[in-house]
């Protein structure tokens, strides 16, 4: 048993190349995303040493506590 070499077109090649590209790139953010959430939800992008941005996932409110001042 062999392999033969698969013959595409032009375009059936051009549309395996921008559907294995959105692949990637969906893959790369569910990556990027389950980074974020072992960081436990905390980034902070830094440019030479001074941060620029910070993200920072938002705690549920305490329902029990609600309407009462801290």
């Amino acid at each position: 048993m062999y392999l033969v070499p698969l013959e595409l077109t032009p375009d059936q090649r051009e549309f395996l190349l921008v559907a294995g590209l959105a692949v990637l790139f969906i893959l790369l953010v569910c990556v990027l995303l389950f980074v974020y959430y072992l960081l436990g939800g905390k980034i902070t992008l830094r440019v030479n040493g001074f941060p620029v941005a910070s993200f920072q996932r938002r705690r549920p409110r305490d329902r029990e506590n609600e309407g009462t001042p801290e």
